[in-house]
């Protein structure tokens, strides 16, 4: 009796299963119908009609929604200006923003330095300052002569790699670099104060420099003319140097001020900040006359009322490396000859001016807290980045080439740029999946026509 009970078990299973297999391949008959309409109608011309007509609808009926102030103030943490009392400014390209005639008097000046005092060729003084040759953070490779952009990876990034002027391709580059364009770290942390085989040429000042660079090479090249690479590159950071620390560049700024520098244009603001009862002081590599013969321009002869703290030839990076540098005082004489006090400082008099130091003492002397002060300063390196590490300062980067890469962003081109972008990636998920759909009505057709129930 338990043998046949068994035996109608098993039938019974047998005949569930079989049941359960066909209905099973019911629903794959009809998922293979529903997969084959599917297929049939995702097909290349409706992937290419929808291409086109999204395409015509983005260019169409685009609309610019978010428009960003191209002269607007972006924070990337959070901070209470509330908390804020003391407010820190550098000189060049801060407070003093010069006109673009100066990247090019630098230049021309260099040139005029290299040929006559370095014995380069005369035909270098017929190439001319090109604008928007180059930007700020490139990198220039000293043995090979190479200007060039190299990412936050460290790798060198193609399209961006010229010599002299020329452009170099894909191929070239990865066979100059031996088939790989990434940087050894240690390398970029030294490009950064001074590298023997890459620098990097952060500030607007470095920008004429560049140029020059540039256009030596190309001149050397296209004549044929031997050099040595690691001669050329000091020669020319000689010459832009010798523009700086002659005199030249401030002889030429106080003869035409009113060409370089906007008279009064930072008068409302210093006033704004007197009246919020907020402290204010100045680091500045540049010298006191140099100084105060802009801020004259800028602000009015009583500038220095305006600061609590003024510090000139402050050596910046040294001044924000740690280390106890002692503060000189310095006297002036009817704001025209300099002269250094060499006693000690041991307190900081509004109106005073001080050279040297380091940021050591000046917290000690200001007893100033660190999260009260907001520094601004348009070099990363030279002026924001060791304040805030070791002192806690906050921060701000002046950076003027960002009202250009705003304007783009604020263009309708870049807008149905973007979106088209966008729906593009959507596309191709869209032919994606519908790939991945036929893959999958193949594989049930295959088990559809294989099942013995069917």
């Amino acid at each position: 009796m338990a043998l046949k009970c068994a035996v109608f078990y098993l039938s019974l299973q047998s005949s569930r299963c079989i049941l359960l297999c066909q209905r099973q391949c019911c629903r794959l008959q009809g998922t293979i119908a529903h997969f084959s309409n599917v297929a049939s109608i995702s097909n290349k011309d409706f992937m290419q009609t929808r291409y086109c007509d999204l395409k015509k609808l983005i260019h169409e009926s685009h609309e610019r929604i978010h428009h960003v102030d191209e002269r607007g103030v972006f924070a990337i943490n959070q901070i209470n200006l509330g908390e804020v009392n003391i407010y820190g400014f550098d000189y060049d390209y801060t407070l003093a923003q010069y006109s673009d005639s100066m990247q090019d008097f630098i230049y021309t000046a260099a040139a005029e330095y290299l040929v006559k005092i370095h014995n380069f060729p005369h035909g270098l003084l017929h190439m001319k300052y090109i604008p928007n040759f180059c930007i700020r953070g490139l990198h220039y490779d000293v043995a090979r002569s190479l200007l060039m952009k190299i990412d936050s990876c460290n790798v060198v990034q193609l399209g961006t790699v010229h010599k002299g002027l020329q452009k170099l391709d894909n191929n070239e580059v990865m066979a100059l670099f031996h088939g790989t364009r990434h940087i050894p770290k240690h390398i970029i942390d030294q490009s950064y104060t001074g590298g023997d085989s890459i620098r990097q040429l952060m500030d607007i000042f470095s920008m004429p420099e560049m140029m020059l660079l540039a256009n030596v090479v190309e001149y050397f090249f296209v004549n044929n003319i031997v050099y040595d690479p690691r001669i050329l590159f000091e020669s020319v950071q000689n010459a832009v140097r010798y523009v700086h620390v002659s005199g030249h560049l401030y002889k030429e700024v106080e003869s035409k001020i009113d060409q370089y520098l906007e008279k009064n244009s930072l008068r409302n603001l210093m006033d704004y900040l007197a009246r919020s009862k907020k402290q204010l002081f100045l680091i500045t590599n540049s010298s006191f006359p140099f100084v105060n013969h802009g801020l004259t321009h800028l602000i009015g002869p009583d500038w220095r009322d305006a600061f609590h703290v003024i510090i000139v030839e402050a050596r910046k990076p040294r001044f924000f490396h740690k280390g106890i540098r002692p503060f000189k005082r310095v006297i002036i004489d009817n704001c025209k000859n300099t002269q250094v006090s060499w006693s000690a400082v041991s307190e900081f008099k509004k109106g005073e001016v001080y050279c040297e130091g380091c940021i050591d003492s000046l917290m000690q002397l200001s007893n100033w807290n660190g999260n009260q002060v907001l520094y601004f300063g348009d070099q990363i390196y030279t002026d924001l980045s060791d304040p805030t590490y070791s002192y806690g300062w906050r921060t701000g980067a002046v950076i003027p080439e960002l009202e250009d890469e705003i304007r783009v962003i604020n263009s309708d081109l870049f807008g149905k740029s973007v979106i088209w972008m966008q729906t593009l990636e959507r596309l191709l998920t869209r032919m994606q999946v519908i790939f991945f759909i036929r893959r999958c009505f193949l594989y049930l057709v295959h088990c559809a026509q294989n099942c013995q129930y069917c």
